[in-house]
């Protein structure tokens, strides 16, 4: 199965989002002082949310024949 571009971008999304995951818990620990309010989360779960369902839908709308792997048997 070939990844199309849509979920590799969705893929580094999700990588990009748990490094910075970890980063932010780190500095959190060692900055705040009782409990913080993440704003970021407000920008990044919705953009990873759209990402992820996009990515589903397209792996679920794939044609089950390919016309190209027909051809390619027939060879």
């Amino acid at each position: 199965m070939e990844l199309t571009r849509l979920q590799i971008i969705t893929i580094s999304a999700l990588v990009a989002y748990s490094i910075w995951e970890i980063c932010v818990y780190q500095w959190a620990i060692k900055n705040v002082i009782g409990s913080s309010i993440r704003i970021d989360i407000f920008i990044i779960w919705p953009i990873l949310l759209v990402l992820v369902i996009l990515s589903v839908v397209e792996v679920c709308r794939k044609p089950k024949n390919d016309h190209k792997s027909n051809n390619r048997l027939k060879e």
